[in-house]
C-alpha cells in the first residue's frame, strides 16, 4: 500500500498539485491503526489509504487540507473521545501523525518549442524545473526533440494550456511559430497565476500585439505583468544566448534577485 501512496504523491506533483501525506507516528490506548499507517490527501480533499477512518481520518483530512493550502508541514496530536456530529467511533485513544506537505517543483512551459524553446529546454532541465511543451507542429512537440521533456503537448496549442493546471510555481515563455499566435497565447495567459509570463520578440512585435490586446478588452495593468520583450540584456544574439538571458531572467524572478555584478556587492 504504501508503493501506492508514493506513486500518488509522485502522480500529484507531475501534474502540478500540491499534495498531503499522514502517517500515524505515536498512538495512545484503544486507536483503530497502528503506528505507520498512512494516506494520501490530494487538493481537493480527496484520499487514498486510511489512517482508521472515523474521528481520526475525519480531522486529519480536514487538517491536511489547511497545511496544503498553506503550504506547510506539520505534527497533530488527535484524541477519538472528543467525537463531531454525525461521526462514529467506538476508540477512546489518542493519535499523533506527521502531515507533510510536498509542494511540486518549478514548472517551465514552453509554449512553442523552436530553437530558443530548445536552450531553454536544456538550461531548466539543469535548474530543476519540470518542463512542459506546446505545439501545434508535431515535429516541435516530440520525443525526439524533447526526450527528457515531463509533458508534450501536440496540437491546438491554447487548448492544450487550458487543461494544466496554471500556478504561482509555472513560468511561461510564449514563442510559437507567428505573432497571431502568440497574440491568441497571451490573451488566454494573463489572467492566470502564473509566477511568471514572458514573450519573445522585438520591441516593434511587442508593441504591435499588446496594442491590439487593448483594443480587444484586455486591460493595461494585466499587460504589465508581461515580461516582454523578454530576458535580460545580456548582448546575445544566437539561440542559446537570448535563451540563457531569458532562463536568467526566471531565476532572478523566482529568487527575487538583482541585476548587479557581484564585485558591486560589499559583504
Amino acid at each position: 500500500m504504501e508503493i501506492l501512496l508514493l506513486d500518488e504523491i509522485k502522480k500529484e506533483l507531475k501534474k502540478g498539485n500540491k499534495v498531503a501525506y499522514v502517517i500515524i507516528i505515536d498512538k495512545e490506548g484503544s486507536t483503530p491503526r497502528g503506528e505507520g499507517t498512512s494516506m494520501v490527501v490530494r487538493i481537493d480533499g480527496t484520499t487514498l489509504g486510511t489512517v482508521g477512518g472515523g474521528i481520526s481520518e475525519f480531522k486529519a483530512t480536514n487538517e491536511a487540507k489547511k497545511c496544503i493550502k498553506r503550504g506547510i508541514s506539520k505534527t497533530l496530536d488527535l484524541s477519538l473521545n472528543i467525537e463531531p456530529k454525525n461521526i462514529e467511533s467506538v476508540c477512546g485513544g489518542n493519535v499523533k501523525v506527521f502531515i507533510k506537505t510536498y509542494i511540486p517543483q518549478n514548472k517551465l512551459i514552453l509554449a512553442g518549442g523552436g530553437h530558443v524553446a530548445y536552450g531553454l529546454y536544456k538550461f531548466a532541465l539543469e535548474l530543476g524545473f519540470l518542463v512542459t511543451v506546446f505545439d501545434d507542429r508535431e515535429e516541435f512537440a516530440s520525443k525526439d526533440r524533447f526526450p527528457k521533456a515531463d509533458n508534450l503537448y501536440y496540437g491546438d496549442i491554447i487548448k492544450n494550456l487550458n487543461e494544466i493546471e496554471i500556478d504561482d510555481t509555472t513560468y511561461i515563455v510564449v514563442a510559437s511559430k507567428s505573432h497571431k499566435s502568440d497574440e491568441n497565447i497571451l490573451s488566454n495567459l494573463v489572467k492566470t497565476n502564473a509566477k511568471y509570463i514572458g514573450m519573445l520578440g522585438s520591441r516593434k512585435k511587442v508593441d504591435s500585439i499588446f496594442n491590439s490586446l487593448i483594443k480587444n478588452g484586455v486591460k493595461k495593468e494585466d499587460l504589465d505583468k508581461i515580461y516582454a520583450p523578454i530576458g535580460i540584456g545580456i548582448g546575445g544574439e544566437t539561440p542559446e544566448e537570448i535563451a540563457l538571458s531569458i532562463i536568467s531572467e526566471i531565476i532572478k524572478i523566482k529568487n527575487d534577485g538583482k541585476e548587479r555584478h557581484m564585485k558591486e556587492i560589499k559583504i
